[in-house]
């Protein structure tokens, strides 16, 4: 496998940055309003070219592409730049704050797992056809539907843990369904029109 550390560094910074982001709007800072957020996007998509910086994307494109090797390497740097979100919140002192109830989702509600399938085929779609622009806005209209936020509740669940918190399984495990979920949704996106 080769090494691609820029391409590593631009998911790790890009997620990081967006976490960040995503954790302002919770408390109502600059990504507070879909134009913020997609403005965000926008930026960060500019910032670290190449970079998908979105899970959902990310598992997306690997499920369609089956490239394990290079997706399985930026999901593991994505979630890396979420638990860089959570050591800057716990250095900042702002862990357990911001978007803590992200991840409150049960497994079993049938709503939010056909929301994050069809979402994510939706998002899938939008990013392979459209400018970074536009997928930035789908992203930002996308974000409350889909708990794209979970990366924010798993930096703060793991930032918690430094200040004698718990360790919140179904937190970690409700994002990791999300990024599943969302990836087949651009798997199953592809695959339907191949058959169109």
């Amino acid at each position: 496998m080769e090494m691609n550390w820029k391409d590593w560094m631009g998911e790790f910074w890009g997620c990081l940055a967006l976490t960040w982001v995503i954790a302002g709007a919770a408390s109502g800072g600059i990504g507070a309003t879909t134009l913020g957020l997609g403005v965000a996007m926008i930026i960060l998509w500019a910032t670290f070219s190449g970079a998908h910086i979105i899970p959902a994307l990310t598992a997306a494109k690997m499920f369609n592409d089956q490239d394990w090797e290079t997706g399985g390497m930026k999901l593991l740097w994505q979630i890396l730049g979420t638990v860089g979100f959570g050591v800057l919140a716990l250095i900042c002192g702002n862990a357990g704050t911001a978007g803590a109830d992200a991840a409150a989702i049960p497994f079993d509600d049938i709503t939010h797992i056909v929301t994050m399938v069809v979402g994510g085929g939706i998002l899938y779609t939008v990013w392979n056809r459209c400018d970074a622009w536009v997928t930035a806005f789908a992203v930002a209209a996308a974000f409350g539907a889909m708990s794209l936020g979970g990366g924010v509740a798993v930096g703060n669940m793991l930032a918690g843990l430094a200040n004698e918190g718990s360790f919140g399984v179904n937190t970690l495990g409700t994002y990791v369904l999300d990024v599943v979920l969302a990836g087949v949704g651009g798997l199953l996106a592809v695959k339907v029109e191949e058959q169109l």
